[in-house]
């Protein structure tokens, strides 16, 4: 129940979803540490009159693939959806190991292991796969299951650059399967309600939303991805985690450290502008309603950070949107007691979310009496 300042409430209802099988599968969206899956309709295919369990591949699932992807689907199934688990795409001999034992031992399903990922989407039998790889691969990965029929789940961010996911929409239609890109947080009911309210007037005109992260640990340096002996070249197909052979990324030395902490690198992650500021964005833009900015600006840079990264440890970025509206997202790795609250601003009044993620309530902050 949202409270506004004002005195008046809002409610949000629930409805019991429906059980999962082919023909409603999917959207796995995260929430908070873990993922809550969401189950939307899917479009019928053909083999789904053959078979209604959902057969669902595995890409790359380290960090969040296996913690949040492998995991939620194998409580859901526990649970009695109609899924299962059945191959696996790695190119870590350890992780791959680590997934599939866990998989056999929660489900009795001994999945198929796969090091090139084109090897598993060639498999008709299999219906959806969930990407849980570095950022520089997420369009050509996607591109390629949507081609190859397969519905997919990936993790934020869709891509890397604007072009990038354009590319990505237009296969999507094209080839009209199921897609979601999971966003932490983005599937909680408080951002439905302040849209429900913005669009029945209450803010008045929206002009312009702000928000934020900031960290300062071990988790806001990306180093908590824990380095072992046992990365090594020999363990690791490196040539193909770089993705040298699709164009992906230059040939470069081995270095578990590029591995494990791909975050604070340019060319396989964006630091907190892809793995944080898409959190928060794409939270306010499913509140605003708003799209595609007409023009972005920002500034930033490694101001306490200086170790190998190349991504800022400090960062702000600006957006107009043609709407006329402005977003502002600010963070710092460095510091997290200073924190700003994360609010969407109306003439009429604002929303205040407060900082962080996983809000239940908002206020609404009136400019005059209502």
């Amino acid at each position: 129940m949202t409270t506004p300042h004002n005195g008046t409430q809002t409610k949000s209802t629930t409805t019991a979803s429906p059980p999962v099988n082919r023909r409603n599968f999917i959207t796995t969206s995260a929430a908070g540490v873990t993922v809550a899956t969401t189950l939307a309709a899917a479009r019928t295919s053909g083999a789904a009159q053959a078979n209604d369990r959902i057969r669902i591949g595995f890409i790359g699932p380290g960090g969040r693939g296996f913690g949040a992807h492998v995991k939620t689907l194998v409580k859901l199934r526990s649970e009695g959806a109609n899924i299962d688990l059945v191959a696996v795409s790695e190119v870590y001999k350890a992780q791959e190991d680590k997934v599939c034992d866990y998989i056999k031992a929660e489900t009795g399903i001994d999945p198929k292991r796969y090091v090139d990922y084109q090897d598993m989407l060639a498999d008709d039998s299999i219906d959806a796969v969930c990407i849980g790889t570095p950022d520089h691969w997420h369009r050509i990965q996607i591109v390629d299951a949507l081609k190859a029929g397969k519905h997919v789940y990936a993790e934020k961010p869709m891509t890397k650059t604007v072009e990038e996911a354009l590319d990505v929409v237009k296969v999507w239609k094209d080839t009209g399967r199921v897609m979601q890109v999971g966003v932490q947080s983005t599937s909680l009911p408080v951002w439905d309600q302040a849209r429900e309210l913005i669009d029945g007037g209450k803010l008045g005109k929206v002009l312009g939303y702000q928000t934020e992260y900031f960290r300062n640990s071990n988790v806001g340096q990306w180093r908590y991805y824990e380095l072992t002996k046992n990365m090594t070249p020999k363990t690791i197909d490196w040539r193909r985690w770089l993705g040298v052979d699709a164009g992906l990324a230059e040939d470069i030395p081995f270095d578990r450290a590029v591995y494990a902490q791909w975050r604070c690198y340019w060319p396989f992650g964006s630091g907190m502008f892809t793995d944080l500021f898409v959190h928060r964005t794409t939270a306010m833009l499913k509140a605003t309603g708003l799209r595609f900015p007409a023009r972005v600006v920002g500034a930033g840079g490694i101001y306490l950070e200086l170790d190998t990264r190349d991504v800022p440890d400090v960062a702000t970025v600006v957006a107009d949107y043609n709407e006329g509206c402005q977003g502002l997202i600010t963070a710092t790795m460095c510091n997290e007691k200073s924190r700003i609250k994360q609010t969407i601003r109306g003439h009429n009044g604002a929303f205040e979310f407060g900082n962080g993620e996983n809000f239940k309530e908002f206020e609404f902050l009136a400019e005059r009496p209502q």
